[in-house]
């Protein structure tokens, strides 16, 4: 991982998170040093990057592309890194218009508003 540039996942249905731990302790820190980009897209069972308590860091990271990932609640339980990010894109230059601060609160804000629109539509259906 210390190479890769660039990172896409796509139309992977069943796929629920990318790097998975099945312990609650502080974890050792992952860093992908040279990933500048990451794309997640049309993962429809994802409800997180990482369920393990490691310190993810991306140094470069200055591109996440997320598209059609409506579980996705959080990016990672641990300490999350990103210098460089400043947003997230729904398709290539496309931003969402939400940043945070950093990328788990932007996550977790997209998903709680996503959360209350189903829901609403939801209740005008059933009327």
């Amino acid at each position: 991982m210390v190479f890769l540039h660039q990172m896409s996942i796509t139309d992977c249905q069943m796929l629920e998170e990318i790097i998975a731990s099945t312990s609650d302790e502080v974890m050792d820190s992952i860093i992908f040093s040279k990933l500048g980009s990451l794309e997640l897209d049309g993962l429809s069972s994802l409800a997180r990057f990482c369920s393990g308590n490691y310190m993810l860091g991306f140094p470069s990271l200055k591109k996440v592309i997320m598209s059609q990932c409506p579980k996705m609640e959080i990016f990672s339980k641990g300490e999350l890194r990103t210098p460089k990010l400043k947003g997230i894109q729904k398709t290539e230059g496309q931003y969402v218009g939400r940043w945070e601060g950093n990328l788990n609160t932007t996550i977790q804000q997209l998903f709680i508003e996503k959360s209350v629109q189903n829901s609403e539509e939801e209740t005008k259906v059933s009327f």
